[in-house]
């Protein structure tokens, strides 16, 4: 509700820039807790399966990242297109594909330093209490 239909203004601008900020950091840590629990559950299966001879870490990594893109594509587009217009940004469509784009880039790299964490880490704990600060 802070950031209704911002006005052209000065204070406008400052606001704005402080909606596009909260909403990157949103994006960020949306999708940073969401996947901090991903290794360190299914770690003892994945391990398993690799010393069976089943599958390559790659090939475990590759697919669960392909899994998992549609949804890391579709919720901050979602996000975006809630967001953008209640907040009254430009009403410009490559303005509003670009707000797009980069909270899409914005969700996907915190993503990837979820997976980083979640993987090098022992527990689902640990994991949660480091994810945040890095």
């Amino acid at each position: 509700l802070i950031f209704i239909r911002l006005p052209n203004n000065q204070t406008g601008v400052q606001s704005r820039n402080g909606a596009i900020f909260m909403s990157l950091v949103n994006q960020s840590m949306l999708s940073l807790m969401g996947v901090l629990q991903t290794f360190t559950v299914e770690k003892p299966l994945a391990l398993r399966e690799y010393e069976a001879g089943a599958y390559s870490v790659s090939a475990y990594y590759l697919a669960k990242t392909t899994s998992d893109f549609p949804f890391q594509t579709f919720f901050p587009l979602l996000f975006s297109a809630i967001v953008y217009f209640i907040m009254g940004l430009n009403d410009n469509a490559e303005a509003f594909f670009k707000f797009a784009f980069f909270n899409m880039l914005t969700a996907n790299a915190a993503i990837s330093i979820g997976y980083m964490v979640s993987a090098a880490v022992s527990s689902v704990a640990v994991a949660l209490a480091i994810g945040p600060v890095v």
